[in-house]
């Protein structure tokens, strides 16, 4: 379900244009529970910049007119086009504006530009802009700062002076629709309870390239950023260090994190290895651990991702099937690894039959992505769950 864009002024000459979309899937493979919003933004000095387009346009000219009145916006008054991120939920727009408007001047990174030209064809004005250039809408400047890898290599964030508006696109964003789209109309626990929407977006989107993002922070901690504007999810203009906090804490999460925090990755073929997961989670309470399982067979990868993030320890659960781990207990492990989740402990428990496979995969799979990944425990055995199994493997949870 899409609802009609609609339009929020942030601050004095910044407006807000944003629409919930659910029931889709981010980048065609993460699943979105709660959804998400797509945000761009108008900023106004004598003349008028679009940051980050009118995402979810329909393409219909007469559309787009209704919206830029609503804005208080004249067409012709569009000189300029800020492309801070070349992904289509960002750009897709500019095919069919530039049917109806042509007089205005594209800025975004080099990177940028031979993409656009690659997905859109030719346009008219495109500026390739370097790290810290300026643009002057006439008595409002916006400064622009390369991010690459944020999360593509052509990513920039821009900054509006006068306001001290960043505009960050995909870095401090989130998933989740919202009645509310600033952090004021939010009280404390009502944030806090988006968690789950934010390091699910954070771990599937920008997870893989944390420093990238660490490196983002530190370049903007040099800006007296007021108000941050992504293009998903909330503005944060009363406490912006909320957000950046989060974000700090995300991006330490892929070099490591807490031990003492343990998920179960399991699948199971007829049972036997997943009788083993009560004796694990038991075990593992006792010994001061907080515990979360997934089941690999039924849960999305975005959603096993999102769990594993934050974990310092991940137990494996898995039955050798044809020689090797059980297929989804490897794809599972396969996406962790392809995320450079670097420094957990791991343990390894898992039935077999005539032969045993499931571990030789796993350590494979972990030497091949060149994981730092710690085997604290590990377990092949053949049959069902009997006592001994089951004082085995209490004796090599520590």
């Amino acid at each position: 379900m899409e609802e009609k864009m609609k339009t929020i002024t942030v601050e004095n000459g910044v407006t807000l244009l944003t629409r919930n979309v659910e029931n889709i899937l981010f980048e065609s493979m993460w699943k979105m529970p709660n959804g998400v919003t797509l945000n761009s933004y108008i900023v106004r000095g004598e003349e008028t910049a679009v940051i980050d387009g009118f995402c979810g346009w329909d393409g219909y000219p007469e559309s787009l007119f209704k919206l830029l009145k609503e804005c208080d916006v004249k067409l012709e008054s569009i000189k300029h086009v800020v492309v801070n991120h070349v992904e289509p939920d960002h750009s897709g727009w500019l095919k069919d504006f530039k049917k109806i408007h042509s007089d205005f001047t594209i800025y975004c990174t080099r990177e940028a530009k031979s993409l656009l030209e690659m997905y859109y064809g030719e346009f008219k004005n495109i500026v390739a802009v370097k790290n810290g250039e300026e643009l002057d809408l006439g008595g409002r400047v916006l400064e622009f700062i390369k991010t690459p890898n944020v999360h593509w290599p052509d990513t920039m964030m821009t900054f509006d002076r006068e306001s001290g508006t960043l505009f960050s696109c995909d870095c401090f964003g989130e998933f989740g629709i919202l009645e509310n789209h600033l952090d004021s109309e939010h009280k404390p626990k009502e944030l806090d309870a988006r968690e789950e929407d934010r390091i699910r977006y954070y771990s599937n989107i920008l997870g893989l390239f944390s420093m990238n993002v660490s490196k983002a922070i530190s370049q903007i901690k040099n800006y007296d950023v007021k108000i941050i504007a992504p293009g998903h999810g909330i503005i944060y203009k009363e406490n912006t260090e909320y957000i950046i906090d989060k974000y700090e804490k995300y991006a330490s999460y892929q070099r490591a994190a807490d031990v003492k925090n343990a998920l179960i990755i399991w699948g199971s073929m007829y049972g036997v290895s997943e009788a083993t997961i009560p004796v694990i989670e038991k075990e593992l309470k006792k010994k001061g651990y907080h515990v979360d399982s997934v089941n690999a067979e039924s849960t999305d990868i975005g959603t096993l991702l999102m769990k594993a993030w934050s974990a310092g320890t991940l137990v494996i659960i898995s039955p050798t099937y044809e020689m090797a781990l059980f297929p989804p207990v490897a794809a599972a492990v396969d996406e962790l690894c392809r995320k450079k989740l670097q420094v957990r402990e791991l343990m390894f428990f898992g039935s077999c039959g005539w032969s045993g496979g499931a571990l030789r995969e796993l350590k494979q799979i972990i030497e091949r992505y060149r994981i730092k990944w710690e085997m604290k425990a590990e377990y092949e055995f053949k049959g069902a769950v009997t006592k001994e199994v089951e004082e085995k493997i209490k004796s090599l949870i520590s």
